[in-house]
């Protein structure tokens, strides 16, 4: 029995008798449960006329993708504090055990989630403290990186950072509150990547995974974004003008804030409906 099967990714002809796909394949980076129903996918490789095409991501990493976006986005049963059922999401994804259990081990280390043995795997839960802990870290790198850079950035960067903020606005508008801080996080990556140390670049990258966990304290208001957005926009004109003092005084002035907002956010985390 064949089935005319096409999409995005996968254009051709899937057998189900010889479970054979006859066709070509692009390149995938979504959810690796889309195509483990077809018997296409396993273990990081698609396997297309018996052969082999490697995915640019392996299940692990797609694994810890799915969870920490879940966490990150705080839906329904990956709320602080939550237990994460292993079993029940693994035949969610259409996966075994063994990937999810190492994408868990690599969310711990990031502070993301903790797993108590013989007890279970949950979603971590910040206090007062460990937030600013975070904003602290976080906005040493980015002085760090203007300083490196001596308050200088690219043409290019800079027109970059300018796209950024108009994605901004259009997440906004649109009420999509996943878009707006993804192009959020760009802009600051922006300003590290500017420095040209790769180091620190690949430093700030794997730092902002931790970071971004306090967006689940931080749900989506209005007003707070706003300000944000002002801010960001009245930093990219210091950036242009290009005068280190006032790069420095900006950004310092813009974490304060955004310290002050993520406080605000936290104490009335248990009072905001998440759902």
């Amino acid at each position: 029995m064949k089935k005319a099967y096409s999409d995005p990714y996968l254009t051709g002809t899937w057998n189900k008798t010889s479970e054979e796909f006859a066709g070509r394949i692009t390149e995938y980076k979504g959810d690796p449960r889309e195509y483990s129903t077809l018997g296409l996918y396993f273990r990081g490789r698609y396997i297309i006329n018996n052969r082999e095409f490697l995915c640019k991501e392996t299940l692990v990493e797609q694994c810890v993708a799915i969870i920490y976006n879940n966490i990150i986005n705080v839906r329904p049963g990956f709320e602080p504090g939550n237990c994460l059922n292993i079993q029940q999401l693994a035949s969610q994804f259409g996966v075994s055990e063994t990937p999810l259990k190492v994408a868990c081990k690599l969310l711990e280390s990031k502070g993301v989630v903790i797993i108590r043995p013989r007890k279970g795997t949950y979603v971590a839960e910040l206090s007062k403290r460990d937030i600013e802990e975070l904003l602290e870290v976080r906005v040493g790198l980015e002085l760090l990186a203007i300083k490196l850079g001596g308050g200088r950035l690219s043409t290019t960067c800079l027109s970059e950072m300018e796209v950024c903020l108009g994605e901004c606005e259009t997440a906004f508008n649109d009420d999509n509150i996943e878009q707006y801080r993804e192009m959020d996080a760009k802009f600051h990556q922006l300003i590290v990547r500017a420095a040209g140390n790769k180091r620190l670049n690949r430093l700030y990258t794997d730092f902002t995974t931790s970071q971004r966990f306090l967006n689940v304290y931080c749900p989506w208001n209005k007003k707070a974004i706003e300000q944000s957005h002002s801010e960001h926009k009245q930093l990219l004109v210091v950036l242009r003008c290009g005068d280190f003092d006032e790069c420095l005084a900006a950004l310092e002035l813009h974490w304060k804030n955004s310290g002050i907002r993520a406080m605000e956010g936290f104490e009335n985390y248990g009072n905001i409906d998440l759902t």
